[in-house]
C-alpha cells in the first residue's frame, strides 16, 4: 500500500468523496456537525416531511373545510410548529431567507390578525361610536328582545363575553376563528422562510404537487362522469350540487389545482432546460418529462371539466404572463410545440370521456353580458353596503352572509330564498366588508409583495416560474371567488409563497447565511439577546399551538355532536337529538351557528312531542338561544321570527308584528316572511301596510299569489291591484290574469293581460329577463285572454321559431288553430308533436278531436 504522498508522486489526487451524514467541510477540513447543527437539520427534515404530508392529504376531506377535517390539519401543523420550536430553542440559529418581501407579507398577515383580535376587545362607547357607527344601530334592543334580554342562565353567562355592542364588530365568534387561521398562516409562513435550502424544498413540494394534483384530476373526472356533481365520493350529498372532486364547490377546485398546475409546469420547464436545444429529440425518451406531460393533460382536462370559468381564465392568464416574462426565441418555439401537443391530447381525453364544450358554462366566457349577469355584481354591491357604517375595521368575521341577505335586490331571479352566499365572490371585497379598510390594506400589502416577487421570480429559475404561475392564478381567481378561505388551498398557497420569497436574497445576506453561525462576527451580548429572542419566539409559538389545538378540538367535538343530533332526529329521537345539540352549543358558546341549530332542533322536536310540559321546556330553549344568537350577531334574522312565534308574549300581536318587521329588515327578500308579516299587518295596521309586504313577497315569488289575491280582490279595485299590489313583473301579472280568468269578472283579467303585454314590450321597465321564446309564448296567452286569436297564433309561431322542439307550445298552437277552425294547420302541428313525442297524451287526444271535427266538416268523406 502507498500513502498519500506516494499517490501524489505518480500524478494521482486524493478522491473528494461525498461527505458522510453528520459532517461538513470547513476550510478544506471535514468536521463533525455539533449538536445544534444536527438538531437544526433533523428539525427541518421533519418539518418538511410534515408539510409535504399536509399538501398530499389536506384536499381529500373536502378541502379540510369542515371543523373535524380542519382540526386534523391543525394537528399536523401543530406537530410541525412544535418541532420548529425545538429547532429555535436548541438548534443552530436559523436564518431568515425571505428578505424584506417575506417580512412585509408577515406584517400583512399579522395586520389581518390584529384587526380580527380588535373585534374581541370591549371598548368605550365613544370609541365604538367613532370607529364603527353602525354598531349602535344594529345592536339596539327591539320588541321581545328587549323584554327577554334580562334572562340569565349558565349558557347565557358562557356566551356573554362574546356579545356584541361594546365591540367594533358584530360577530366576535367569526372574528375569533379568523384570528386563529391568520396566526396559523403567519406561523407557517415564518417557519418555511427559515428553511436552509428553499430551492430543494420547492423541488420536493413540486413533486408532491404533481402527485396530488394528478390524483385529484383523475378522481374529479371519474366522479363527474361516473355520478354527478351533487355527490362527493359517490356517497355524500353536496347542498346545491355544485361540487367537483372532493371540493364542495366547483370554483374551489381550481384554486388548489392551479397551484399544482404551476408547480408541474415548473418541473417540466426545468427538465426541458437540462435537455438543451435537443429537447425535441429527448422529450419522449425521457421518462420524467413524459410523465409530467401526462400529468399536465389530466390537470388541464380536470380544470375544463369542472367548468369554473374563473379558474380556467386565471390559469390561462397566469401561464401567458409568466411565459412572456421568460420570453426567448427558443422558449417561444418550445412552448408553442408543447402547447399544441398538450392541447391536442387534452381535447382527445375530453372527447373520450364525453365532455360537451357547447353545453358547458365555459361558452359564457365569450358572452360578457351573461358572465356579468350571474349574480356577482349583486354580491359585490352587498359587500360594499356596510362599509359606510363600519369603515375602518369592518363589521366582523362571517358577517357578509347576513349583509347579502339584508341587501334587497328587487331582482325576481335573485332571491334570498333560492340564492344564498356566504362570501362576496371577491376576496378583497370580502375582507373590506368584514375587516374594513385596515384589513383591506393588509391584504393588498401581501398581494402587492407577491406580485412583485412574481415579476422578478418568473425570470429567476424554472421552479420559481412554476410557483409564479400557481400564485398568479390564485391571485387572479381571488378577484371573482374566495377559494383561499378553504384551509387546504390557503395552507398550500402560503407554503408556495414562502418558498418563492426565499429563492433569492441579496448577495450580502447570502454570504451571511452561508457562513456558520459561530463564525459570524457578533458580540457575545448580541448573541445572547438573539438566543433569548428565539427562545421567546419558540415559547410564543408553542403557546399559540396548544391554544389553537384546544380551540379547533372544541369545534371538532361540536361538529360531532351536531352530526349525532341530526342522526337522532332522523331516527325520531327528538330528546336525544336536542341533548346533543345543546352539548354542541355549550362547547362553542361563541358560535352563532350552534345557537341557531339549538333553536331549530327545538322547533322540530316541538312538532314531535305532545306533552305540554315538554313543549314549555322547548319554548324556553327557543327563547334563550334566540336571545343569545341575537346578542352574538344582531344581523341574524331567524331569532326575531322565533320570538314572534314562540316568545312568551306571542298572544300580543303588536309585539309579534314588531318582531316580524325587524326580521323583514334583516331579510327583506324572503317571500314567506313577507307574506306572513302582511297577514299579521292586515289585522293590526291595516290594508295599506299589508299590501306593501305582499308586493315584496310577489316580487320574489308567486307562491302566495292566489292567497294574496283572495284576500284583496274585494278590498282593492282593478287599478289598485295593478299599481299597488302587483310588481312590475310580467310573470306575476300574467299569473294574476290567469287567476282572474277563472272568475266571472273579466275586467281585472283584461287589465292584467294588458299590463303584461306592456311589460313584455318594454323590457327596461322590469328586472325580469326572459328569453325570446318564452316572451312570445306569454304574449300569445295574453292575446288569447283578450280575444285576439290571430295575434295569439302569430306570437306562438314566433316562439316556436326560437325553440321548435317545445312540445307544450306546439300543443297550445294546435288548440288555437283548432279553435280558429284552421284544421289542416292544426293537424300538421299535431303530427309534428307526435313525431317529437309519440306518447304525448295531449297530442293523441287532439288528434282524435281533430279527426272528429274534420269528419263532421266533410261528411261526404
Amino acid at each position: 500500500m502507498c500513502d498519500t504522498n506516494s499517490r501524489r508522486g505518480i500524478g494521482l489526487r486524493p478522491r473528494k468523496g461525498r461527505l458522510k451524514p453528520g459532517h461538513q467541510r470547513l476550510g478544506g477540513k471535514v468536521n463533525s456537525l455539533n449538536a445544534s447543527d444536527r438538531i437544526g437539520a433533523s428539525s427541518q427534515a421533519v418539518v418538511e416531511a410534515l408539510l409535504l404530508g399536509m399538501v398530499l392529504c389536506s384536499p381529500w376531506p373536502f378541502g379540510s373545510a369542515g371543523a373535524s377535517a380542519e382540526f386534523f390539519l391543525f394537528c399536523e401543523l401543530a406537530c410541525a410548529l412544535l418541532v420548529f420550536s425545538v429547532w429555535l430553542m436548541f438548534g443552530a440559529r436559523p436564518g431568515w431567507r425571505a428578505g424584506w418581501s417575506g417580512r412585509l407579507i408577515l406584517v400583512g398577515m399579522l395586520g389581518l390578525a390584529a384587526v380580527a383580535g380588535l373585534h374581541l376587545i370591549p371598548l368605550p362607547d365613544w370609541a365604538v361610536d367613532q370607529l364603527a357607527p353602525g354598531v349602535s344601530t344594529w345592536t339596539a334592543d327591539h320588541g321581545s328582545a328587549a323584554s327577554l334580554a334580562g334572562q340569565r342562565s349558565i349558557t347565557t353567562d358562557a356566551a356573554s363575553p362574546w356579545f356584541s355592542g361594546s365591540k367594533l364588530g358584530l360577530n366576535a365568534g367569526g372574528s375569533f376563528q379568523f384570528l386563529i387561521r391568520c396566526l396559523a398562516a403567519a406561523c407557517l409562513f415564518g417557519m418555511v422562510c427559515c428553511f436552509h435550502s428553499p430551492e430543494r424544498s420547492l423541488r420536493r413540494l413540486s413533486i408532491a404537487a404533481v402527485m396530488v394534483a394528478t390524483a385529484l384530476a383523475i378522481f374529479g373526472i371519474a366522479q363527474h362522469f361516473g355520478s354527478h356533481d351533487g355527490l362527493a365520493y359517490w356517497t355524500y350529498e353536496i347542498p346545491g350540487g355544485l361540487g367537483f372532486g372532493p371540493f364542495v364547490n366547483r370554483n374551489h377546485f381550481p384554486f388548489f389545482m392551479n397551484l399544482g398546475l404551476g408547480l408541474t409546469l415548473g418541473l417540466l420547464m426545468e427538465r426541458l432546460e437540462k435537455m438543451g436545444r435537443h429537447w425535441h429529440r429527448l422529450l419522449l425518451a425521457d421518462g420524467i418529462a413524459t410523465w409530467l406531460l401526462v400529468a399536465l393533460v389530466f390537470i388541464i382536462a380536470s380544470l375544463i371539466v369542472c367548468v369554473s370559468r374563473g379558474g380556467v381564465l386565471s390559469a390561462v392568464v397566469a401561464i401567458t404572463v409568466v411565459l412572456l416574462l421568460r420570453m426567448s426565441v427558443g422558449g417561444v418555439k418550445r412552448w408553442l410545440v408543447l402547447g399544441v401537443a398538450v392541447a391536442a391530447a387534452t381535447t382527445l381525453l375530453l372527447a373520450w370521456v364525453g365532455f360537451d364544450f357547447y353545453e358547458s358554462r365555459l361558452n359564457m366566457l365569450g358572452e360578457s353580458d351573461r358572465y356579468s349577469g350571474d349574480g356577482r355584481w349583486i354580491l359585490w354591491k352587498a359587500a360594499l353596503s356596510s362599509v359606510p357604517e363600519f369603515p375602518w375595521f369592518g363589521s366582523g368575521g362571517e358577517t357578509y352572509r347576513y349583509w347579502e341577505t339584508i341587501q334587497m335586490t328587487g331582482d325576481p331571479q335573485w332571491t334570498s330564498e333560492t340564492n344564498k352566499s356566504i362570501r362576496a365572490d371577491n376576496e378583497f371585497l370580502d375582507v373590506l366588508n368584514e375587516y374594513g379598510i385596515v384589513g383591506l390594506l393588509s391584504l393588498v400589502l401581501m398581494a402587492g409583495v407577491v406580485v412583485y416577487q412574481i415579476a422578478i421570480g418568473a425570470r429567476r429559475s424554472a421552479l420559481s416560474a412554476g410557483a409564479c404561475i400557481g400564485l398568479l392564478a390564485v391571485l387572479a381567481h381571488s378577484l371573482v371567488d374566495f377559494g383561499l378561505r378553504v384551509p387546504a388551498t390557503g395552507m398550500f398557497a402560503v407554503i408556495v409563497a414562502a418558498l418563492l420569497c426565499s429563492q433569492r436574497v441579496g448577495s450580502r445576506e447570502r454570504r451571511r447565511q452561508s457562513q456558520p453561525a459561530k463564525d459570524r462576527p457578533m458580540a457575545a451580548v448580541a448573541n445572547a439577546f438573539a438566543r433569548l429572542g428565539l427562545t421567546v419566539t419558540a415559547l410564543t409559538v408553542i403557546g399559540f399551538t396548544f391554544f389553537a389545538l384546544y380551540t379547533k378540538r372544541r369545534y371538532h367535538l361540536a361538529e360531532r355532536f351536531s352530526i349525532a343530533a341530526a342522526e337522532r332526529m332522523d331516527q325520531s329521537m327528538p330528546k336525544q337529538s336536542l341533548e346533543n345539540m345543546v352539548s354542541a352549543a355549550k362547547l362553542t358558546p361563541e358560535d352563532i351557528t350552534r345557537q341557531l341549530q339549538v333553536a331549530k332542533a327545538s322547533q322540530l322536536a316541538m312538532d314531535r312531542l305532545d306533552s305540554p310540559a315538554s313543549k314549555k321546556v322547548l319554548v324556553d330553549l327557543i327563547n334563550e338561544h334566540s336571545i343569545i344568537a341575537m346578542k352574538l350577531c344582531p344581523l341574524a334574522w331567524e331569532p326575531s321570527v322565533w320570538l314572534a312565534n314562540y316568545g312568551r308574549h306571542q298572544k300580543n300581536n303588536r309585539e309579534r308584528l314588531d318582531d316580524l318587521r325587524w326580521a323583514r329588515t334583516l331579510h327583506p327578500g324572503d317571500p314567506n316572511l313577507a307574506f306572513l308579516t302582511g297577514q299579521l299587518a292586515l289585522n293590526e295596521s291595516g290594508l295599506s301596510e299589508a299590501v306593501e309586504h305582499w308586493n315584496e313577497s310577489l316580487t320574489y315569488s308567486t307562491k302566495y299569489l292566489h292567497d294574496v289575491l283572495s284576500l284583496v280582490e274585494t278590498k282593492l279595485g282593478p287599478d289598485e291591484i295593478i299599481e299597488r299590489l302587483l310588481p312590475a313583473d310580467p310573470v306575476v301579472t300574467l299569473a294574476a290574469a290567469l287567476y282572474f280568468d277563472r272568475k266571472p269578472d273579466s275586467d281585472v283579467r283584461d287589465q292584467c293581460a294588458k299590463r303584461t303585454l306592456q311589460l313584455l314590450a318594454t323590457p327596461s321597465a322590469t328586472k325580469r329577463r326572459l328569453d325570446e321564446g318564452t316572451l312570445y309564448e306569454m304574449q300569445s296567452r295574453c292575446y288569447g285572454m283578450l280575444g285576439k286569436p290571430e295575434e295569439s297564433i302569430h306570437s306562438l309561431r314566433l316562439a316556436l321559431n326560437h325553440d321548435p322542439t317545445k312540445v307544450a307550445w306546439r300543443i297550445q298552437l294546435a288548440r288555437r288553430l283548432m279553435e280558429s277552425r284552421q284544421l289542416d294547420a292544426a293537424i300538421r302541428e299535431v303530427r309534428i308533436v307526435l313525431t317529437l313525442d309519440p306518447n304525448a297524451r295531449e297530442g293523441l287526444e287532439l288528434q282524435k278531436q281533430l279527426s272528429v271535427l274534420r269528419a263532421s266538416s266533410n261528411p261526404s268523406r
